[in-house]
């Protein structure tokens, strides 16, 4: 018996750890041929070949064989053959076993290969997320020199523009009036690359304006004097953007023939002004208080003056072709001879009956009364 279990010992040892599956079936065959003539399970079966049971547990074909249902999984191990055994293999054998042993060797290979493969490609991530930080932290500082930048630029373009700003202002108080009209548009440059500084600007050229024009009891000119006329010109055509109402303050002003075509006044003071023969052409007066001004002969024509308080201003022989006075106070406002071709007054205010209205103005089809 002893002859007989030493083939199949090697056989199912597996050839230097290798497993042949042609083998290991043959292998199979022979022990069921062997057990099928004994009255015994198939585990005496292999106990009386001499067979290593609890290895031949650990096999699919000894499990199966033995017939055991379920057993501890432990890892397989077997011992390489002799020279001897090898030499005494059939050349099939032999081949079989060589080419398993290099399909082996192969996959060992190639598993190697993976690994380093793996650990390049993780070596890669490392490195790149190493150098994204780093440019991560780069851009961080790029982003902070930038700031300090742009902070030390504006503090320094503040500084410019204060300096402009102060000479331009000790220009308005030169006894030379060339000199005092190259600081009222100086201001204005300082207004448009400042705007922050707008609304200053429009008080400096107002309190101007109100220190400059005659006094009462002087006789005024039949036009403002030419640095007074520069100054209505920068401040109608620079209202700030966030004005406030009345941001502009020319009460009791004496501006007989100002010229203001086009300017933007909406929201501003000019109660008890003395604007006779003054131009407003196209100007804007909107939400405007021109409450006891003298506005005789004055130009007004395609004027809106929405919701405008001209109470009890004179507008004897003044111009209002074409203006909207929708919501217009004009209680007490006389209006003899005043042109109304075309001027809307269908929502003014404290107008005399139309009837009464008509005999004193002039007006035409186009004429809207309320």
């Amino acid at each position: 018996m002893t002859d007989t279990a030493s083939p199949i010992r090697r056989i199912y040892d597996g050839y230097g750890g290798l497993y042949a599956p042609s083998l290991i079936e043959e292998a199979a065959r022979l022990l069921t041929s062997l057990a099928s003539g004994v009255s015994c399970d198939r585990r005496k079966v292999a106990a009386l070949l001499g067979l290593d049971v609890d290895r031949l547990a650990r096999t699919v074909w000894g499990r199966h064989t033995l017939g055991m249902a379920r057993f501890r999984r432990s890892p397989i191990t077997v011992d390489p053959l002799s020279s001897a055994e090898f030499a005494a293999l059939s050349a099939d054998k032999r081949a079989e076993l060589f080419i398993a042993a290099r399909a082996a060797r192969h996959q060992t290979i190639l598993t190697g290969v993976q690994v380093v493969t793996s650990l390049g490609v993780i070596a890669g991530l490392i490195f790149t997320g190493i150098g994204l930080s780093q440019t991560s932290i780069a851009l961080d500082s790029t982003r902070e020199e930038v700031k300090i930048a742009r902070e030390n630029l504006n503090i320094a373009n503040k500084g410019q523009v204060n300096e402009r700003f102060t000479r331009a202002i000790a220009q308005l108080g030169d006894s030379s009036l060339d000199v005092r009209i190259g600081g009222i548009y100086a201001i204005e440059k300082v207004a448009e690359d400042a705007p922050d500084y707008n609304q200053t600007i429009i008080d400096v050229l107002a309190a101007f304006i109100r220190e400059h024009d005659p006094k009462v009891g002087v006789d005024m000119p039949e036009k403002p004097a030419a640095d007074l006329q520069a100054a209505l010109t920068v401040i109608g055509r620079n209202r700030p953007a966030d004005a406030q109402h009345e941001w502009l303050d020319l009460s009791f002003t004496r501006l007989r023939g100002a010229d203001l075509r086009n300017s933007d006044l909406r929201g501003a003071n000019f109660d008890a002004a003395e604007l006779d023969h003054a131009d407003f052409w196209r100007a804007d007066l909107s939400g405007a208080s021109v409450f006891n001004a003298d506005l005789r002969k004055a130009s007004l024509t395609a004027v809106k003056a929405i919701g405008v308080n001209m109470g009890e201003t004179d507008l004897t022989g003044a111009l209002l072709s074409g203006a909207d006075f929708s919501k217009t106070n004009l209680s007490s406002a006389p209006l003899r001879g005043a042109w109304l071709q075309g001027t809307d007054l269908s929502e003014a205010l404290g107008l005399p009956p139309s009837d009464e209205l008509k005999k004193i103005t002039k007006w035409d089809d186009k004429t809207t009364f309320p």
